[in-house]
Order: structure tokens, then C-alpha cells, then sequence
């Protein structure tokens, strides 16, 4: 049994913001191991004007502590307050086990499930937790000896992190979540918690085809290894498509060898993975056309790896899905690329419908559909495809204008193609 130090949350009445896996799990863990006077679960509205705190009534700060919840930013606390990834972080030192970080813009959560694969291979004990799912302080309790810890870390969860995993990985950085921490250099800021905190004997892996990564290993204690972006993988015998995921089989066979794999381990592991839901998924083939869905591509850089990894396993693609949430993100790179791609039907979603038809070169001139309507554009995108080619959802832009996520959006576009 554990002897957690947790006497900051004596006779105090702890808020929790929220009540999704994250905040049940914390207070599922306190409720197991602390003396707090009570748990509450509340929920902040993120467009009122008033500070979380505020909406709370003011509690007397003497005798609770707030907990932020991964989706609300910290400016709109407007008290103190600590996180369930800092506790976690905190909690978890003193034992000693070895904790993997994986963040980036794109590719953590692949990366983070080749790592787990890979020592898994190896014969190690690991979880795998984090943004990819069950929340990490849900298995502190589980947290023997040997257990090696692979989480994967959302900016949004880095952000207050004082404490550094022992093992960084870092698979790419690009505009993203502008929304959340207000200036591109603020995302930045709290991607780089990952390593600010790491001392000589933690690693920091990354690509160097990252300006601001070589800037970050350059300012950190930890040692720096680099992945080599042009190794040649033999990709053939796995269902990972596409050169972004050779580079994340690379970036999670380089941190899985700091921690007991061999290179078989992990070519068994990259050859028996099974890609995640709305990652490029082949959902099915209809008279010779067939469905992929990239929900997950939620940027326009996404949009374009998604685009050249279909085109190349599956054949041309016909039609594509794309827009949603107006982020200011530039799609002219993304434009061109279907331009050359010569993809000749694009359904556009709001809210980003007149930036992408600016954005369209001279010269191209596919057939457009503006609809809010999921079934509508599957139909759509379907009776335009000659056979031999592929509709693709790789929206290029965050779901929130029409759908509550990107899995719902996935989900949807699943939905649509089986009422065909």
C-alpha cells in the first residue's frame, strides 16, 4: 500500500472543475486516499465573463482548493489552483517509476501506443494513460516497481506542469489550439514543460527537423537524442500508412530503446499495430470506392500528410471533406496540394468555407459543396467518385463549428457512409 503525501488537501473542501474521466478519477483517488472535508464537481461556463472563481461563489480560499480540469484555461481560473497532471507528477516521483512523456502537434497518440507495444515486446510492465484516455492518476494505486508509465500530454495538460517526465518526446511542432492559450508563443510555452523541468539524467528525444526542438535541447540539462527523419523503415508489413507515421514509428522505436527494446521488439510491434480509430481508418469499399476516415486531421499540415498517405496506399482521391472551426490557419499549402493531387470534389464545412475558396490557386476549379449536413456531403462526395478512388474526411480544421469533437465527427462520417 502506497503512503501518499496528501495533507495539503486536509479538512479542505476541494472544487473540481468539470466532471468528465480526468476530474472522476481524481476524485475517486482523494475520496480513496485523502482526509478532504468534500468533493465537489462543478462546471465552469467558459463564455461568461466571470472568473471560475467567481462563478463558485467566492469560496474562502483558506479552506479549498480548486482543481482545474484539462479543458478550462488557467486565465479563466481567477484563484489559485493545481491540476491532476501535477499531482500525478508529483505523486509518482518519489516511487521511482520511469514516466515516458509523448506531446507534439500531431502523432502522440500513435507514438505513445507504439511505445507501450514496443516495451511490451520487451517484456515490460506498462501503462499506457493520459490524454489518450483513462486519466494517469487513476492508476497510481497500480503503480509497482516496475511499472514504466507512457502518458501522453496534451498542451492543455502541460501547461501549469511543474515537474518534467524522466523520458521527453516531442514528434512535431505547428500552430494549434490558439483558441485555448491565446498566441501561438503561449502553445509553445507550455509544450515546452515537457522538458523545462528535466535534469542531466532525464532524455529528450525529438526531430530535428524542428527549429524550435533544437532550440529546447539546447536550453535543457537532459541529454538530447535526435531520430534521423530520413531513416528508411520497411513499412510494408504494417497497417500504418503514410510518412508522417513512419517518422512516429521511428521517434517510438528511438524512446523505446532508452528503456530495454531491442529492434525486433520493435518491428513486431510497429507490424501488429492496429491504427486508432479516426486515424486514417479504412472504414469500407462501395463499388470500387473507398472510405477513409482522418477526423483527427484537424489542421491543415494533418490535412496534407493524410492527403499524400491515401494517395499513395489507397489510389487518387476524388473527393475530400473539409473545414469546421475558423482557427485563422492559412490553407493555401493545402490548396495547392489538392490542386496537384488533382482532387476534383470538395465538400466545405463551416466555418472556414470563404477562406478555403480564397485560398483556392488559379487555374483549379473542383466542384464545391457547402453544407453543415454530414449525409448530404458522403452522398455527395460519393456519386462524384469514379471507381478506384477515394472520399476522404481530413477536415483540415477543429470540429467545433458542427460536431463536439472530432470523434463525433468520425463517428458521423461512419454513420453517413453506412446509409448509402
Amino acid at each position: 500500500m502506497h503512503n501518499w503525501d496528501l495533507s495539503r488537501f486536509n479538512n479542505k473542501n476541494v472544487i473540481l472543475t468539470g466532471e468528465n474521466r480526468e476530474m472522476t478519477a481524481t476524485a475517486a483517488f482523494l475520496k480513496k486516499h485523502s482526509n478532504a472535508n468534500s468533493l465537489v464537481h462543478k462546471f465552469v461556463d467558459l463564455n461568461n465573463l466571470a472568473s471560475a472563481y467567481e462563478q463558485f461563489a467566492k469560496p474562502d480560499l483558506a479552506k479549498t482548493i480548486l482543481i482545474k480540469s484539462a479543458g478550462v484555461p488557467g486565465s479563466k481560473m481567477g484563484a489559485p489552483y493545481i491540476t491532476s497532471t501535477q499531482l500525478f507528477f508529483e505523486l509518482i516521483q518519489p516511487l521511482g517509476n520511469i514516466t515516458i512523456g509523448v506531446t507534439g502537434t500531431k502523432g502522440k497518440t500513435t507514438t505513445a501506443s507504439l511505445i507501450a507495444a514496443m516495451l511490451e515486446q520487451a517484456g515490460k510492465e506498462v501503462i499506457l494513460c493520459g490524454n489518450i484516455g483513462q486519466a494517469m492518476i487513476a492508476y497510481l494505486d497500480k503503480a509497482t516497481p516496475l511499472k514504466i508509465f507512457v502518458i501522453e500530454l496534451s498542451s492543455q495538460q502541460l501547461e501549469e506542469l511543474e515537474v518534467s517526465p524522466h523520458i521527453a518526446c516531442v514528434t512535431n511542432l505547428y500552430n494549434d489550439h490558439l483558441d485555448y492559450h491565446g498566441s501561438l508563443e503561449a502553445y509553445f510555452e507550455a509544450k515546452l514543460n515537457i522538458v523545462r523541468f528535466m535534469g542531466p539524467d532525464d532524455i529528450f528525444v525529438y526531430n530535428p527537423n524542428f527549429e524550435l526542438c533544437r532550440e529546447w535541447a539546447k536550453t535543457s540539462q537532459a541529454k538530447s537524442i535526435v531520430i534521423n527523419p530520413d531513416e528508411q523503415l520497411d513499412m510494408s508489413k504494417t497497417k500504418l500508412i503514410g510518412d508522417h507515421n513512419r517518422l512516429n514509428a521511428i521517434m517510438a522505436k528511438t524512446v523505446a530503446k532508452q528503456v530495454g527494446a531491442n529492434e525486433q521488439n520493435c518491428l513486431v510491434a510497429i507490424n501488429s499495430f492496429q491504427p486508432i480509430e479516426h486515424r486514417l481508418e479504412k472504414i469500407t469499399t462501395i463499388n470500387g470506392v473507398t472510405f477513409i476516415d482522418d477526423a483527427i486531421a484537424s489542421q491543415p499540415e494533418a490535412a496534407i500528410a493524410g492527403l499524400e498517405a491515401v494517395s499513395k496506399e489507397y489510389g487518387p482521391v476524388s473527393g475530400i471533406l473539409l473545414g469546421g472551426q475558423d482557427r485563422n490557419y492559412d490553407f493555401t499549402n493545402l490548396m495547392l496540394k489538392l490542386y496537384h493531387f488533382k482532387v476534383m470534389n470538395l465538400v466545405l464545412f463551416p466555418d472556414t468555407v470563404d477562406k478555403m475558396k480564397a485560398a483556392l490557386p488559379q487555374g483549379y476549379q473542383p466542384a464545391i459543396l457547402e453544407t453543415k449536413d454530414m449525409n448530404q456531403a458522403v452522398k455527395w462526395a460519393y456519386q462524384r467518385a469514379p471507381k478506384g478512388s477515394v472520399v476522404l474526411l481530413s477536415t483540415g480544421a477543429p470540429s467545433y463549428s458542427l460536431w463536439k469533437d472530432f470523434e463525433h465527427k468520425g463517428n458521423q462520417f461512419q454513420k453517413a457512409i453506412k446509409l448509402l
